[in-house]
């Protein structure tokens, strides 16, 4: 779920499917190095603003425009994972460290032609999480379900907002024999 200023209106939603992979090194039997990255992408309609005068108040107004417009965004995530046993099976994750996101939109006209290009490289920021997981006994692999918000702030002055966003996660872990679990 994406927290750029007018997503939604653009992309006709904030939620989107994202693809991705995680890692976990262990550094003891509940603490982990933590690495993930997410793939995002979306189309829709670009838009026109608009900057009135009414009753003495600036007013903005946006509206559809032609053409579409294309949204990626790769988010990169390393931290640190710390595990807490809720029961033999049952353990609550609390994750948190820092975000590197790479983003590009591209807008294009109805003919077309592309008509502007936004690219920011370096956005660095943070990030923070929780999840749930279920491990199953005797057996190396887990489900789990995760949410996680990633605040990445541009240091390109052009650029003004967050490029962050809520991830909402369900997935498998696979644990190698070497790692340490309880």
């Amino acid at each position: 779920m994406s927290a750029n200023k007018d997503f939604d209106k653009t992309y006709n939603s904030r939620l989107g499917f994202a693809f991705g992979g995680a890692f976990g090194l262990p550094l003891s039997a509940q603490s982990f190095l933590y690495g993930k990255v997410t793939y995002f992408s979306k189309t829709g309609v670009p838009l026109t603003y608009w900057v009135s005068l009414q009753n003495g108040t600036l007013v903005e107004t946006t509206v559809p425009g032609n053409g579409t417009v294309s949204f990626s965004q790769w988010i990169i995530n390393f931290g640190a994972l710390e595990n807490v046993r809720l029961t033999k099976e049952l353990a609550l994750g609390i994750n948190g460290g820092l975000t590197y996101s790479i983003f590009s939109e591209k807008a294009m006209s109805s003919g077309g032609f592309t008509t502007s290009t936004t690219t920011g490289k370096g956005l660095l920021g943070l990030f923070a999480g929780i999840d749930l997981e279920n491990r199953f006994a005797d057996s190396p692999i887990s489900v789990f379900v995760e949410a996680q918000y990633n605040y990445a702030w541009p240091f390109i002055s052009s650029l003004i907002g967050d490029y962050g966003g809520l991830n909402l996660t369900a997935g498998i872990r696979y644990y190698f024999k070497d790692s340490r679990r309880e």
